[in-house]
């Protein structure tokens, strides 16, 4: 497999996410929605251009450029809406691991959703410590599943335990350079 922009990027927003999240709070917001508004967006760019806009002249520029533009207007929202930032953050990042995890069916995602639900309304209720684990952990899920997808010769179970040693990591590391900041 090789190792694409798109990879190395998500590797290196993830690193910085993981471990200066809570310094670079706002920044981390930006990210970690432009990232998830780009990965989605981009999943479902090629059926949204070619089967709702069939007309459309140019239709690879738009599957190129729709998910950068909606990954920008998440990012917006993240840098002004801190609460329901990190309540939804929480829940997307706890859904994305529990599904990376165990796969997609019915059960698990409703599993998943009742997971980040309750993570969600835990972390509003204490915030620094939630957006110092939610930004490490966002980080350690990014650089886990780029890792994966960039090499091969890693095997798929090795997915958790790089998360949460990464996340662990960046969380304690958060921990310790934050002492005594609000």
């Amino acid at each position: 497999m090789t190792i694409t922009l798109q990879m190395i990027l998500g590797l290196i927003l993830g690193l910085i996410i993981c471990f200066f999240g809570y310094k670079l709070k706002k920044l981390a917001f930006a990210i970690a929605w432009f990232l998830i508004g780009y990965t989605l967006c981009a999943r479902f760019a090629p059926d949204l251009v070619h089967n709702l806009m069939p007309q459309l002249e140019k239709p690879d520029l738009w599957i190129t450029v729709l998910p950068i533009a909606v990954g920008l207007l998440l990012s917006l929202m993240g840098l002004s809406i801190e609460r329901l930032c990190v309540s939804t953050l929480t829940f997307v990042v706890v859904v994305a691991i529990v599904l990376q995890q165990f796969g997609f069916s019915w059960p698990v995602i409703g599993v998943a959703c009742i997971l980040g639900v309750v993570a969600g309304c835990i972390a509003v209720s204490m915030m620094k410590p939630a957006i110092i684990i939610i930004t490490a952990f966002a980080g350690a899920q990014s650089v886990s599943a780029g890792l994966l997808s960039a090499f091969a010769a890693i095997p798929a179970v090795a997915y958790m335990p790089i998360l949460i040693i990464l996340g662990l990591i960046g969380a304690f590391y958060q921990f310790h350079a934050n002492k005594g900041r609000a």
